[in-house]
């Protein structure tokens, strides 16, 4: 019972963080790309974004052509209990799926803006630029 109590304390104070919950959120996008899991990546990102569905779109195509990996180290996250907006130095590394040895890396500085979209949910509403995330030409 004092495990559980704790587990939940510790669920609570997180989800109050706001600096940990954005963190969170967008790892949890990256996580879903490493799973091969679009749909999973995509539950991070608000559908309100400017241009999801062609964001989606590109990360569904992303995922099934390619195993994707990344190294996401955040450089800066500021703003408040509703919003934040992260740095990121984002690294990926895409290798195809059909053809051998095609691989390609990138990185870039991305910048993000993530918001809190209910109670304790968080969700990314701006990413750029959304090149590190394109179809790789092999």
């Amino acid at each position: 019972m004092t495990a559980v109590l704790v587990l939940s304390v510790m669920l609570a104070a997180a989800a109050a963080d706001p600096e940990t919950a954005a963190r969170e959120a967008v790892a949890d996008f990256a996580a879903g790309l490493a799973q091969d899991n679009a749909e999973q990546a995509l539950r991070a990102v608000s559908k309100k974004m400017d241009g999801y569905g062609e964001f989606a779109d590109q990360i569904r195509a992303l995922v099934r052509q390619n195993l994707v990996t990344s190294s996401v180290s955040p450089q800066s996250n500021t703003g408040d209990d509703s919003k934040r907006e992260l740095e990121l130095d984002w690294y990926v590394e895409i290798k195809s799926r059909n053809e051998d040895l095609a691989m390609v890396r990138r990185r870039e500085t991305v910048r993000c803006t993530v918001e809190r979209t209910g109670k304790n949910k968080w969700q990314i509403t701006a990413i750029a630029p959304l090149r590190l995330f394109a179809l790789p030409v092999f």
